[in-house]
């Protein structure tokens, strides 16, 4: 069968390649922390719409009643300081300590009793090389907190990836203090300009 070519790139350089470098911080003005290797990275954005129904014509109203922003990532370091991070260190109690189970000194994570869930910035960064020169692309989301809690898939020591994942999914929400348009998320790329 033949190949039949529909259209070419309508933009030259608009390819984005590869993933994401992800941060999180307190706030999206504070020092970001390097969650470290991931892979999997994705994002999708949930549009809620809403519309006033009348009952003798077409509906006079459409609107978005929610918008958030769902993002999802399999995380491949298990570092316990990260992970609380992640989790907004409302909801567990990270230390330095000797263990209970181990009987050296180690990192302990406990998590059940506490209920705060602490909303965190996220910025999600790729770079591309194009002509010798680092492109650049960020996602800013304001105010996002996990959904999921923590989820360990370990594999067979014969594996040909034996990398156990930690999968995460955090929900972005919108930040009413920031002005409506720009409440949610913010993408800034050097891609095409």
């Amino acid at each position: 069968m033949a190949a039949y070519q529909n259209t070419t790139l309508a933009t030259t350089g608009t390819i984005m390649i590869g993933s994401f470098k992800l941060e999180v911080a307190t706030s999206a003005s504070a020092t970001y922390t390097n969650v470290g290797l991931a892979r999997g990275f994705s994002m999708t954005e949930n549009i809620t719409p809403y519309s006033v129904q009348a009952d003798n014509g077409p509906d006079p109203i459409f609107g978005v009643s929610r918008q958030t922003a769902t993002v999802e990532f399999e995380m491949m370091e298990f570092y316990l300081p990260t992970i609380d991070i992640i989790r907004g260190t409302g909801l567990d109690l990270d230390t330095h300590t000797t263990g209970t189970y181990i009987t050296s000194t180690c990192r302990m994570l406990s998590t059940g009793g506490l209920t705060e869930l602490n909303d965190r910035a996220w910025k999600f960064t790729n770079y591309k090389l194009v002509s010798a020169a680092t492109v650049e692309t960020a996602i800013v989301f304001y105010k996002a907190h996990v959904t999921s809690g923590i989820q360990i898939n370990s594999k067979s020591d014969n594996d040909e990836d034996p990398v156990a994942v930690y999968p995460m999914k955090i929900e972005a929400v919108s930040d009413t203090s920031l002005a409506a348009g720009a409440q949610l998320f913010k993408i800034e790329t050097e891609i095409g300009a």
